[in-house]
């Protein structure tokens, strides 16, 4: 049993590392702050239960803007305490929350201050570290990252008050250790040139392909603005409903949380088949798929039933995490593929998301108060219908970027692509295989990898490790090493 367990990890390992999930530490304290019942008594919904949050809503706000802009460049040095001290302040920042009734008023808003600022850099950081990180471990590593907050979701209510305050206050500091671990195993968190990261093997081939600087171009800042503010109206909503759900609403059985287990387990299932099956890892191809259920939501949320309470607070907390996962995801990919910076990327984006999150709770507060000018049912129908139009201005389509750095370069290039494809068509006649696969196959021989060759084909994940598992089946093969080999002896031959 042990040899199988040991196989098991191997196969995971050999798939993505297991450091690169420390990010769902970070993600689980959130879950732990903010949605169980210990050690800060809340409803386990609303994110302004405790006497610190809006501190901590306006840190982290800060936080991300202001360190986004400030890791513009990636650059991060390797003794640099950073990894050490967001984490610790995220730490301490949480101890101090949970002694606030005893410690007055001055722990609270010191909790408020440290775990915002803690929770934007420490996010920021762990953007910086994945950022060398292929994209197809990235793929594999973010979404199981939610894994953690399940786990977190089992062990967390069941444990006494203190040790629960302890325990949720220890996930940062292990996420900063593995935080510690990838900026020492996967490089400093810098954007060379093309040249000296490819030797440091710190830019992906993506990366030195679509070398434009160490900045995004107007073009794309303008793309990620854009989507910036629909994150903003979707977290608008989401901060709204989560305000005005009663603690009369909350669905527990042995004192776990119903909607948190299944919210959780549906997030990890879905961000993996949204990875699987989207074509390509854009906003229009990952979000496009959770907007339509956050209407559902708030439609659901206007009609009476704990029934339909509790369906509402399930997809809402799934789209929630989900939206944490694929904004990760897709962040990494658009400073990898564009040679961004991961740190502005991810500032700018979650500044907004917790600005959404803010605005919304106030207005949710605001809304359900006597002093209100309007009821929840008109305010619901408001932010239906401007969910709906940001549904509308979701972009469809990446901007284009012409890559001068390819220019002079394709006489060359075309002689040996030309060499490699007339191999590929050799070896497609010999073991039979499709047009597809022999495309396939080609972009292989080029020593492309999968993400790249679902941009290029405009195809699944899904469909190409189908494709390839069949290239490797029909030419009894089974690496992609073993492929080049085959195209190159082929290619030489003739």
């Amino acid at each position: 049993m042990r040899d199988g367990i040991g196989a098991l990890l191997g196969r995971i390992e050999s798939t993505f590392k297991l450091r690169h999930i420390g990010i769902g530490f970070v993600w689980a304290w959130l879950y732990c702050v903010y949605g169980t019942p210990t050690p800060f008594d809340t409803t386990g919904v609303s994110i302004n239960a405790d006497g610190s949050w809006v501190v901590s809503a306006a840190a982290v706000v800060v936080a991300f803007f202001v360190g986004g802009f400030a890791f513009r460049h990636e650059r991060v040095k390797p003794r640099s305490p950073l990894p050490i001290l967001a984490p610790l302040a995220l730490s301490l920042g949480t101890l101090f929350s949970f002694l606030g009734s005893v410690m007055g008023e001055v722990a609270v808003v010191s909790g408020g201050v440290l775990t915002g600022v803690g929770y934007a850099l420490t996010s920021i950081l762990w953007a910086m570290a994945l950022a060398p990180v292929d994209i197809e471990e990235l793929e594999a590593a973010i979404p199981l990252s939610t894994l953690v907050t399940l786990v977190c979701a089992l062990i967390i209510p069941a444990l006494q008050t203190e040790v629960a305050a302890v325990v949720i206050a220890a996930l940062p500091l292990v996420s900063g250790a593995l935080l510690i671990v990838c900026f020492r195993k996967d490089g400093v968190a810098s954007m060379p040139d093309a040249a000296s990261g490819a030797q440091a093997g710190l830019v992906s081939e993506e990366a030195r392909q679509g070398e434009s600087g160490h900045r995004l171009d107007r073009a794309w800042m303008r793309y990620l603005l854009r989507v910036s503010v629909l994150l903003l109206v979707i977290y608008l909503a989401i901060g709204w409903e989560a305000a005005n759900f009663s603690s009369s609403n909350t669905f527990r059985v042995l004192n776990y949380d119903l909607v948190s287990l299944v919210s959780n387990s549906a997030a990890v299932l879905f961000a993996i088949l949204l990875v699987l099956f989207s074509k390509r890892v854009s906003f229009s191809g990952l979000f496009r798929w959770v907007m339509p259920f956050l209407v559902v939501s708030l439609a659901l949320f206007l009609l009476p039933g704990s029934f339909v309470r509790f369906g509402t607070s399930v997809i809402n907390s799934t789209c929630d995490t989900l939206i944490e996962v694929l904004l990760f995801l897709f962040v990494l990919s658009l400073a990898k593929t564009h040679d961004a910076s991961a740190g502005l990327c991810i500032g700018l984006a979650n500044g907004f998301v917790q600005a959404g999150v803010l605005a919304g709770n106030l207005l949710g507060r605001f809304s359900a108060s006597a002093a209100a000018p309007f009821d929840l049912q008109t305010m619901g129908l408001a932010l239906i219908a401007l969910i709906a139009l940001a549904m509308i201005a979701i972009p469809q389509k990446d901007p284009v970027v012409d890559d001068p750095s390819t220019a002079g370069s394709s006489l060359a290039v075309d002689s040996v692509d030309e060499a490699l494809a007339r191999a590929c068509l050799r070896i497609q006649e010999r073991y039979g295989l499709s047009d597809r696969e022999t495309e396939i196959a080609v972009l292989l021989a080029k020593g492309r990898t999968r993400p790249y060759i679902r941009e290029q084909l405009f195809i699944s994940t899904n469909t190409v490790a189908t494709h390839i598992k069949h290239i490797y089946q029909k030419l009894n093969i089974h690496s992609k090493e073993e492929l080049i080999d085959m195209v190159n002896s082929e290619a030489s031959s003739k």
